[in-house]
Order: C-alpha cells, then structure tokens, then sequence
C-alpha cells in the first residue's frame, strides 16, 4: 500500500490522506467506531470462491498437464485469477475453521483501493451481496462498478464466478461470456478481499497450504546420500559388467558429486516436505497439505507412477526411478569409457 494517495469518499468529495488516516476513515465509515481497540478491528486475508478452483481445473484440462482431481490444490500465483499480487500477504495460504465466518466480511478488490461496501459472509440478502460485489465508493468507483455488474451478470451466464473480478485487458476488452477468454494469460483481476474482526488465533486454524515452490527451494539442503551409499553403487556397477578397476574409475570421476536426476530431486522434495508437514503437525495445526501450480498432490503415489494404486510408498516409488536412471546413466558411462583410447589400460572383462 502506498503510503498516501488520491482517494474518495465520494464522487465528488476527493481528499488527500495518509493510507493509515483512510483506512481508520474507511473502517469508521462501514460502522467500525473509533474507539473500538486494535485486536478488534478487521485483519484482512481473501476469499477463494469454488468458481475460481473449477476454472484452474478448466485450465489445466487445457494444458494437458496436471491434476483436476478431488485432492488438486493450486498454489497461488503472483498474477492468479483468485487475485493478483497476493502473493505478497505471505508465502503459506492459512485456512481457517467455518466458524471464523460468522465475524467476516468481504468485499470486492482491496477496500483501501476500491473503498467496497463489505458484506457478511454467510449473509444470503442478494441486495447486500451485489452491493458488496459492483458498488466502490473508491477512485474511479464508477467506472470499476459498472465494470463489476457486467462481470456478474457474465458470471450469471457462465455459471462461472471466477470472472467477477476480472478488469480489462491491455486493449481494454471485458472477459467475454459463453467462450474462451482472448487474454486469459494477462488480463488482471482483483480479490474477494476478507475482513475478520478481530484477527484469528492458531486454534482457528483449519489447516495450511503450503506453496510446491517454497518446498523446491528447501529441497536443495535435503541430503538422500542413504538411498545410493558407497557399497549399493559397487554393486550395481558390478552387475551392469564394470570391472574393478572401471568401478574405481567411476568412483574417482564422481567422487563429491550429488545424484542429480529427475528421481533424487523428487525425493529431495518429497523429503522436505514431509519434514514440514511433520513441524506444523507438531504445533497444532489441523492439517498440511502442499499447493502445486498445476494442483499435483506430491504425497500421491499416483503422482510418479501411473502404475501406482495409491496405497504405495513415495519414497519406494522413487527409489526405484533413481535406481533405474542410475544404471542407465552408468551404462552410458561404460560404454563411453571403453571407446576413449586414454583408457585401453583399463582390466576388460574377457
């Protein structure tokens, strides 16, 4: 939030004020008073609406690639159609209980921009619900509530409410209703911004999400030097027809380097986030559960193998895609080894 700027408590009443001032202004003007302590006025999250998680699932069918299953959680983007730019409130999506909602209310967009009139969260007046959806007493409120009814009444259509806070595009184009959006990868959209009176306490807490991207970072310190030790390499090489003088030459030629494949990162992840998991489990937490940009659930075993029923073990599963890329990977190896002439010292087998 900017630290000051042009905002209005009306159409024609437009005032300079801080972004501290204006939201104590906002807050006094939707019946918080004044006087009313700071661990009782609003803390503010967003709202994910099961119109916006059917159309992620729409566009990953389209992609070919991902999961629209029942256990599909997608991890919130810095341009995501649930809103841009929330990915700057924090990096873990905190999921709180139902009850919460009987002191919550929402709004459309960001009220210190849109200056929306909030709602109730289990209210069901429709006057009350559209007011808080297409009516902004912010700068341009106008213009941005006009857009907003267009949008429902769109959404009406469709059946599809992920489009309510769509803004235009670059070439000023509303999202059209009843076929593919043109500016689907660019157009912005503004969030269901919540306001919990009086902030929440971790016994409110449902569960969390846990950002797929995060767990790639904290993967890279995860140490699996236990799936491939020094004995289990010997070993393998011999069956693959090394000699010992070619397994001692393998050994020296990869001496420090770190199993890199497709198989030792996934399990790297998969280790740290079972290492997360088990953390916030121990503090209380109802559930953790990992959101991927195209919804894979990285504790299903189907997510590696197709063969997989579900009941497997990940970590079983993974071993034996490293084991086998191992041996291809050394196959290669050998075979290059043997054709290089600084090596026709080296024992052949006969």
């Amino acid at each position: 939030t900017r630290s000051e700027g042009m905002v209005g408590t009306g159409a024609s009443d437009k005032r300079r004020l801080s972004s501290g001032a204006y939201k104590s202004e906002y807050e006094h003007r939707i019946g918080i008073h004044e006087s009313t302590p700071s661990d009782s006025r609003p803390v503010n999250g967003y709202l994910v609406h099961k119109s916006h998680i059917e159309e992620k699932k729409r566009r990953v069918l389209a992609s070919g690639s991902g999961n629209t299953g029942p256990d599909a959680i997608f991890e919130l983007q810095d341009k995501d159609i649930v809103g841009d730019g929330l990915t700057s409130l924090g990096e873990i999506e905190v999921v709180l209980k139902s009850g919460v909602s009987n002191r919550t209310a929402y709004g459309s967009g960001e009220s210190v921009q849109t200056a929306h009139r909030p709602v109730m969260m289990n209210s069901r007046n429709r006057e009350d619900i559209t007011d808080a959806l297409t009516n902004f007493d912010g700068t341009n409120g106008r213009e941005k509530s006009m857009d907003a009814m267009i949008n429902l009444l769109g959404g009406s259509i469709d059946n599809n409410y992920s489009s309510a806070g769509a803004r235009l595009d670059g070439d000023r184009r509303m999202r059209p209703v009843g076929k593919p959006d043109p500016s689907a990868d660019t157009r912005d959209y503004d969030m269901f911004e919540a306001s919990i009176l009086g902030g929440f306490n971790k016994d409110e807490v449902e569960g969390i999400h846990y950002p797929y991207s995060k767990i790639q970072g904290l993967a890279e310190n995860e140490n699996i030097d236990d799936v491939m030790s020094e004995a289990t390499i010997t070993a393998k090489l011999s069956k693959l027809g090394f000699t010992p003088e070619e397994i001692l030459q393998y050994g020296a030629m990869s001496v420090g380097k770190p199993l890199d494949n497709a198989g030792s990162q996934k399990l790297r992840e998969y280790r740290a986030a079972k290492r997360i998991k088990s953390r916030y489990e121990k503090m209380g937490i109802g559930y953790v559960k990992f959101a991927h940009p195209q919804g894979l659930n990285i504790e299903n075993p189907r997510t590696y193998s197709k063969k997989a029923t579900g009941r497997e073990n990940v970590e079983d599963i993974l071993k034996e895609q490293i084991f086998a890329d191992f041996d291809e990977s050394a196959k290669k190896f050998l075979k290059e080894m043997r054709k290089s002439p600084s090596n026709n010292l080296i024992g052949r087998p006969l």
